[in-house]
């Protein structure tokens, strides 16, 4: 039993040491660190050979098939040699897919190479991150009036290539107008290419052009917090001009009641000179 024990001991000691000694990746440099779809990376590999000889024939290759990567030139880099205790570095630069989702991906890599006229392979895997950051541009929706309730419509669009997560608007109060809302709208997520509205209630005051400050709060695609300070600037119209450039229809009651107040005093008025008419008449006939 002991003899047993022994001889398991040798071949896993054996194995550790083969593991070892051996080619290895010591480390990997990306730049950037994080690619949005559509971009470029650059990777390097320094490989290092650990073994007590020189090898040979060295192939370092990554596999791009089910990773939304493509070489820009090669997927391979070669080396005729790399000495005992020596390193070298592989170069790839490669690009992601302009439809690629955000997200960490595996790549495996192996080396091959020739030690003693006997060709090896060891095989690794390294990772590579696609995240976008979103870029959100604010707008405002129909027009505001001055001097009365309205309704802020804050349209925000991502015109980035990441999705904005977990995103909320919130109104910053300002003694241009005061806010009879909620100063916080929440509205999750906001994908690449799309809007949405965020609605306040608010009272303007006498003023032409009012500046809303706007925080948006929000995680890209890697959870990576944002907080962003923008100022909306917006025409603030009377009602005198929105009704001379269209924006609303003129408020005609006024004017309606007039014409029938007219109507009924001239009406009665009408009839007050008839009825005086017959009674003349009638007297005229009396005295006939």
């Amino acid at each position: 039993m002991k003899g047993i024990k022994i001889i398991m001991i040798f071949f896993v000691a054996l194995q550790i040491a083969c593991l070892i000694n051996a080619l290895t990746i010591k480390d990997v440099s990306k730049i950037p660190s994080q690619v949005e779809p559509g971009g470029s990376v650059k990777l390097n590999l320094k490989i290092k050979n650990n073994l007590e000889d020189d090898v040979e024939d060295v192939k370092v290759s990554l596999n791009l098939n089910d990773v939304p990567f493509a070489p820009a030139i090669i997927s391979e880099d070669y080396f005729e040699e790399i000495e005992s205790d020596d390193s070298v570095i592989a170069d790839f630069d490669l690009i992601a897919e302009s439809n690629a989702e955000a997200g960490t991906y595996k790549i495996p890599v192996s080396i091959e190479y020739k030690i003693n006229d006997e060709t090896k392979v060891e095989f690794f895997t390294i990772s590579l991150t696609i995240n976008a950051k979103p870029n959100l541009i604010l707008n405002t929706d129909g027009f505001l009036l001055k001097g009365q309730k309205n309704e802020l419509k804050i349209r925000v669009t991502n015109t980035g290539l990441g999705k904005a997560k977990l995103l909320e608007v919130e109104l910053q109060e300002s003694g241009a107008y005061k806010i009879l809302s909620s100063k916080n709208v929440y509205i999750g997520d906001l994908d690449s290419d799309d809007f949405d509205t965020a609605i306040f209630n608010v009272f303007l005051k006498d003023q032409n052009v009012v500046n809303f400050p706007v925080v948006l709060k929000y995680r890209d695609s890697s959870n990576k917090q944002f907080v962003e300070i923008k100022n909306l600037a917006a025409r603030v119209y009377s009602n005198d001009e929105a009704i001379k450039l269209g924006l609303i229809k003129k408020n005609n009651i006024k004017f309606y009641f007039t014409i029938v107040i007219f109507l009924i005093i001239l009406f009665v008025v009408w009839r007050k000179i008839r009825k005086w008419g017959r009674r003349r008449r009638a007297t005229k006939n009396k005295e006939i």
